[in-house]
């Protein structure tokens, strides 16, 4: 048998053996600086911005995969039972959420972005749209087909739909700048026609005047619906007024933004044609 100091001679010669390996130890580089640099990783109460920030957030679930017919978002509503509806691109394909669960409601045809939603009056789905042509369909209850309503020559794009107290229907449109009033049975006439290539944001006083986000100069317009006359409220320092809202005292607050493309490393202002505009493709 062996004595107790060969046994802790063999043991400290294994210790060795064992522990010599792990000292050749590499050291690995990570630099994560983007979204798509944490898409494999999974997030507990967080979220990942577009601009590689990891933020802390309410716990989210995916309720709808990837999609080949869906690859935009455009708008979202929800209906007075609770159902929600969500505008697609590029294939025209119009969701409706209940719960968890996620359903193509219609798809519409010859419409490749569903841009705009609203109600009317009677309660009637109210979808705009763009592509080759700018078109504006009704559904009149769940279910049933949606009906053309609204087509002009010249107007590409829907970009916002607002619906007032008296039942009128405004759509703000591209690339030529109108504004559209549209009555219940289809009827039309232009309230406006400016210098902008797109109208893409809109909201309502509740009254007579319409608040109108612009594309590429960044204009905020005040329009009188009944009157047609127009006047600059605000001129942004960036190309598009992307969102507005006007709060129970008459406040007007509007979003901006700014279209930016990467170009040798650097942000360089994006063009005209590419501002404000989803991709157009026709469905197939």
């Amino acid at each position: 048998m062996a004595s107790p100091l060969k046994q802790l001679g063999l043991t400290a010669w294994l210790t060795a053996a064992f522990s010599a390996p792990a000292l050749a130890v590499t050291t690995a580089h990570w630099t994560q600086t983007s979204e798509a640099d944490f898409a494999a990783g999974k997030t507990d109460n967080a979220v990942v911005t577009n601009l590689g920030d990891v933020k802390l957030s309410r716990a989210l679930k995916m309720i709808l995969e990837q999609d080949p017919l869906v690859s935009a978002v455009y708008a979202m509503i929800e209906a007075p039972d609770g159902t929600i509806y969500a505008a697609t691109g590029p294939r025209g394909v119009l969701l409706k959420i209940t719960g968890e669960k996620v359903e193509t409601a219609a798809t519409l045809p010859g419409a490749a972005n569903l841009t705009a939603l609203a109600f009317d009056a009677n309660g009637r789905l109210v979808i705009g749209s763009a592509g080759e042509t700018g078109t504006i369909f009704r559904i009149d209850k769940p279910g049933a087909a949606p009906e053309k309503m609204f087509s002009v020559a010249g107007v590409q794009y829907i970009w916002a739909i607002t619906v007032t107290p008296d039942g009128m229907i405004y759509a703000a449109t591209g690339p030529e700048g109108q504004l559209f009033e549209i009555k219940p049975d289809g009827t039309h006439r232009v309230v406006a026609d400016t210098d902008e290539r797109n109208l893409l944001s809109m909201a309502s006083d509740g009254g007579d005047m319409l608040y109108v986000g612009a594309d590429p100069d960044g204009l905020l317009y005040r329009i009188n619906r009944k009157t047609g006359q127009t006047f600059v409220l605000y001129d942004a320092a960036e190309s598009e007024i992307s969102a507005i809202a006007v709060d129970a005292k008459g406040s007007v607050y509007a979003a901006t933004g700014q279209a930016q493309a990467l170009a040798g490393g650097g942000a360089t202002q994006a063009t005209a044609e590419q501002i404000g505009r989803p991709e157009s493709e026709s469905p197939t």
